[in-house]
């Protein structure tokens, strides 16, 4: 079962800060190095200096974009532009924002502590695969700092919005923080301390298994910190406060949970022939042609066209640089196509359009191995359908880009409860959570204090 916690968190000084938007951003994993010059001129106070600072030529051990980090967060803490609470909460934020269709919608969580698990304990589970170097870089900042300065994005579920409840009965008229990230989204996040509000907020979330949409390699990270210190200081069994990790947590039963798909343009590839690949996956597919027509209406009628119908058969959409229109191109031979993937793919994810692209259409009709596929030399990934396809036509080298329908929270669940993990990039949690609503440094956590 979860173990989560209520803590002190460390937050910007609402006195001067009444709005944060200026010095908030986004997980550090979806910041281009434009936006990162964005966030620091937007504010010098903007936690992008915590979260992706700068590296300088002269950088050595001692001196560099971590240390950096550890000192702006020390000096910010000493000066009074970040305080932390008197006393251990849960923070509750709201975030409204408009879908791609244009409809509003609001999304509901929670951040707290959740105590740190083995992933083979099932009540923390991975959907997907992480890399080694950006372990080893959120490592070294997190020895540095001494703090979580993001939560970890995760997933439960209950069918009887038992938060949203409290949070009807409670939150109404309670003062809170604001914050607009450039993308529209609205958020409101609420400080709730009333120690039996904190009890039912536990026992709503105790029994929970969770599900990592967001931060695997900072979840891993914070499970090699918690070796790292205990190899340095030793274990005697009881929990420290650097076992637990900052965590923000959302039902998958709520209204604002959206997903999107992370579409695919071919980039500089060898063997891309427009007219022999459409013939050759004939074999397997069918091919139909959308023609050219006003914008962006044969769009929509192309990604109505991939949700299909009742026959689960798998769509993907695909526009080429040299021909006017669209294809939509569905599978017509499940046969063929699972011995084209082969056993090294499990039947759980051979019915993902995501797989089909990458196994089928990248890897056995235009020679594209898994190994190059990984290291992204001829795939560009991108969100949006609009923005993909004016990527597309911006740099000569691109090819074609592949669309893909979003995945269901069912589906992602029973591939992790199946054992395996979703294809890198199949999942785009919306919207991305803002960094520098609240931070916690490692060694504190009140609730330990009498056992340790």
């Amino acid at each position: 079962m979860a173990e989560v916690l209520p803590f002190r968190g460390i937050r910007y000084n609402t006195s001067r800060f009444p709005d944060i938007s200026k010095v908030v951003c986004p997980p550090y994993d979806v910041i281009s190095p434009e936006d990162r010059d964005r966030y620091y001129e937007l504010d010098q106070y903007n936690c992008i200096r915590l979260i992706l600072g700068r590296e300088f030529t002269n950088d050595t051990q001692d001196v560099n974009q971590y240390t950096r980090a550890a000192r702006y967060f020390q000096t910010w803490l000493s000066h009074g532009i970040l305080v932390q609470d008197i006393r251990p909460a849960f923070y509750f934020v709201e975030e409204r924002y408009q879908d791609e269709d244009g409809n509003i919608l609001n999304r509901f969580g929670v951040i707290g502590l959740v105590r740190l698990m083995e992933y083979a304990s099932s009540v923390v589970r991975p959907h997907e695969l992480t890399h080694e170097g950006p372990k080893r870089d959120r490592l070294e900042l997190m020895k540095a700092s001494g703090a979580n300065f993001s939560q970890i994005f995760t997933l439960y579920t209950d069918a009887s919005h038992a938060l949203d409840t409290i949070a009807e009965q409670v939150l109404q008229g309670m003062s809170h923080i604001e914050a607009m990230d450039f993308e529209g989204v609205r958020r409101r996040m609420y400080t709730v301390s009333d120690p039996p509000l904190l009890n039912q907020v536990q026992q709503v979330l105790t029994d929970k298994e969770l599900l990592i949409a967001d931060g695997h390699h900072r979840y891993e990270t914070a499970l090699a910190y918690r070796e790292w210190r205990r190899a340095r200081e030793g274990f005697d069994g009881r929990p420290q406060p650097y076992d637990y990790l900052m965590m923000y947590l959302t039902n998958t039963e709520g209204e604002g949970l959206t997903i999107y798909p992370t579409h695919r343009i071919l980039a500089n590839c060898s063997r891309w022939d427009t007219g022999r690949f459409l013939n050759q996956i004939k074999e397997v597919f069918d091919v139909e042609h959308i023609p050219g027509g006003p914008e962006p209406a044969r769009c929509r009628q192309l990604l109505e066209s991939m949700k299909g119908g009742h026959d689960q058969r798998v769509r993907i959409g695909m526009k080429c640089k040299t021909v006017d229109g669209y294809y939509l191109l569905t599978l017509r031979d499940q046969q063929l196509a699972d011995r084209l993937m082969g056993d090294q793919v499990p039947p759980v994810l051979r019915r993902l359009d995501v797989k089909v692209l990458h196994a089928i259409l990248l890897g056995h009709y235009l020679g594209i191995r898994a190994e190059e596929q990984e290291k992204r030399g001829n795939i560009l990934y991108v969100k949006g359908v609009e923005k993909a396809i004016t990527i597309l036509e911006q740099d000569l080298l691109h090819q074609a880009v592949f669309f893909l329908n979003p995945p269901t929270i069912s589906v992602v669940s029973d591939v992790v409860k199946a054992g395996e993990k979703m294809p890198q990039k199949s999942t785009f949690f919306y919207p991305k959570l803002l960094t520098g609503l609240v931070f916690r440094t490692v060694d504190t956590v009140d609730e330990l204090d009498e056992d340790l």
